[in-house]
């Protein structure tokens, strides 16, 4: 089965005809139960669209083409969903063909005409895509009554489906856009300019990586950041990588950081102190009695003897 979700909005409220037209959708030749969600819109707020009518004219190699629309009405600002189901028959591989659907109804007194265009492309069996279109998180299914936070008109469930923020009024199934093209929609996009599908987000400020001007959010901006991952360290000042706030010489280069005395500064840094021999605790009397000899000695040869 060939899954196909497709968006627009239909309804607006005046006697106009209104088209779309879109790539082409790969179906399978020989496959059933091929399906499209049509999400349609009322935009008016105050008219109501009923009495909805949805005919077609098809491609010679679309069969059983059956179509549900829920609700049967669709209240000023809200929005209703359109399911088609179709199978391919017989077709050569590559030719292609358009299904046209033209969906009336009345609203306001006022006579509503929609045409809706689907291209479709005869692929061989096994290479369609499984689901093609703009796809959100959830395949669309009825939600008459469902809740709406953002006040929109479209059901939390139903812009799920379509990839629009149900917290957000800005945010509809008519505006959803992926700028950069990396499968997540702007407004879940931590980087909506710049392909990141990992959104990594290092200091966790809802900026991702890849447009973040201070990755490790330290203050200093990454290319000014010698760690630019790292919010411990912004600076290596003797340039042997390591930060300054671990170098235990951080002027001078010594990434080995050999600290003999383990005192926290290297030894590259560190000023060679005076040597002083430290002796046993016996030696020092023992010492003492030597200087009082040696004294009494250099006494006695400095004697003056004077010969009368």
């Amino acid at each position: 089965m060939n899954r196909v979700r497709y968006l627009i909005s239909l309804f607006v409220i005046s006697s106009i005809f209104f088209s779309k037209n879109m790539l082409a959708y790969d179906v399978e030749n020989l496959s059933s139960n091929n399906e499209i969600f049509i999400l349609l819109m009322n935009e008016s707020p105050g008219a109501v669209v009923h009495s909805i009518q949805i005919s077609n004219s098809l491609p010679p190699f679309v069969t059983d083409v059956e179509t549900e629309f829920v609700p049967q009405t669709v209240v000023g600002g809200g929005s209703g969903l359109l399911k088609i189901n179709f199978d391919i028959g017989f077709g050569v591989v590559g030719s292609q063909g358009d299904m046209t659907f033209l969906i009336e109804g009345l609203a306001a007194g006022k006579t509503v005409t929609t045409s809706l265009t689907i291209p479709l492309n005869i692929v061989a069996i096994g290479e369609a895509q499984n689901q093609q279109g703009q796809l959100g998180s959830a395949t669309p299914v009825e939600d008459q009554d469902g809740a709406d936070s953002d006040n929109d008109g479209v059901t939390d469930l139903h812009e799920l489906a379509y990839g629009s923020n149900p917290y957000s009024s800005e945010s509809t199934p008519l505006n959803v856009s992926d700028d950069d093209l990396d499968g997540l929609y702007n407004w879940q996009d931590n980087c909506s300019n710049i392909t990141n599908t990992d959104q990594t987000d290092t200091d966790s400020d809802g900026v991702g990586d890849a447009c973040d001007d201070d990755i490790d959010g330290d203050g200093v901006v990454n290319q000014d950041d010698a760690f630019p991952n790292n919010n411990n360290e912004s600076y290596d000042t003797d340039n042997d990588d390591i930060g300054d706030n671990a170098d235990n010489c951080p002027n001078i280069s010594n990434p080995d950081q050999i600290d003999s005395d383990g005192d926290g500064e290297g030894d590259a840094c560190e000023t060679p102190e005076e040597f002083v021999p430290l002796l046993p605790f016996w030696a020092y009397p023992l010492l003492a009695i030597l200087l009082v000899v040696c004294r009494s000695f250099f006494t006695k040869s400095s004697r003056v003897v004077r010969v009368i």
